[in-house]
């Protein structure tokens, strides 16, 4: 689901609180940003506008989201500055945004919760034998994670789940087509049916660009008063491939699509 505009300024209001230690810095420069720990920005918020990497710049209070790794999740924000850089000076609109920061001021908030590698036969044989594509998916093709993203006490299993290399060795074995799928989802423990972030079933009949894929780069924090984190995947094929921001609440998946690279 697409966030709406009201979605929208929920989120940009709960970014806003989601440090507390660094709101005075924040509020002193009017900026706040998620940012990876390789300086690539996500999403900016000024003065309660909405900024996307090409027009994020300034100094501010940034979050760095965590990467998907079991154990605790700790949250990380540090003060810094993001300017406009490009990597093509050739082309000026490849020019996007990327921040800035020392290390060793970085702020840790142990966020309460953890993350947990799920058994992917867990996971397939949970979800209704009806829902998109499960047919034609066998355990060994899932990976999955449990963490709790909507703060009810309950975790939630976020998956990825491809048969491309399966299908892949068996067309070049015996030239045979057959489906391939892959897949992105949150599926509640206590659900059967997956709440998918990105679906793709076709024929497969040899490689191409435009057979996609299924990245969860990692975990942000979206609201200090409800505990909730949003996912930060990248999903496509290189011929479309977009990166976004994933809420989950109340059995809703929302997201914002957020800009990774304007030129390759």
């Amino acid at each position: 689901m697409p966030l709406t505009a009201r979605a929208i300024l929920f989120l940009a209001l709960s970014i806003l609180g989601a440090a507390k230690p660094l709101r005075l810095a924040a509020e002193e420069t009017g900026l706040h940003a998620i940012v990876e720990r390789d300086r690539a920005v996500v999403l900016c918020l000024a003065r309660a506008q909405l900024l996307f990497a090409d027009r994020c710049a300034g100094a501010g209070r940034l979050t760095i989201v965590q990467p998907v790794q079991e154990g605790a999740v700790v949250w990380r924000s540090v003060v810094g500055t993001i300017v406009i850089e490009n990597e093509s000076p050739q082309n000026p609109d490849c020019a996007l945004g990327r921040a800035k920061w020392n290390p060793k001021d970085e702020r840790t908030v142990s966020s309460g919760k953890s993350i947990q590698t799920i058994d992917p036969a867990w996971v397939l044989g949970q979800m209704d034998k009806k829902s998109l594509g499960v047919e034609h998916l066998e355990e060994g093709d899932f990976e999955a994670f449990a963490l709790d993203l909507d703060n009810d006490g309950q975790d939630e299993i976020v998956f990825r789940a491809s048969n491309v290399e399966r299908v892949a060795k068996l067309y070049e074995r015996t030239g045979a087509e057959s489906q391939y799928v892959v897949t992105g989802g949150i599926l509640p423990k206590s659900s059967t049916y997956p709440h998918t972030f990105y679906f793709q079933q076709r024929t497969y009949s040899g490689g191409t660009d435009t057979i996609g894929g299924v990245v969860v780069k990692g975990v942000v924090p979206i609201a200090a008063e409800t505990g909730e984190i949003a996912l930060l995947v990248r999903t496509g094929s290189l011929f479309r491939e977009t990166q976004d921001l994933i809420r989950y609440r109340r059995g809703f998946v929302q997201r914002i699509e957020t800009i990774e690279r304007r030129c390759d």
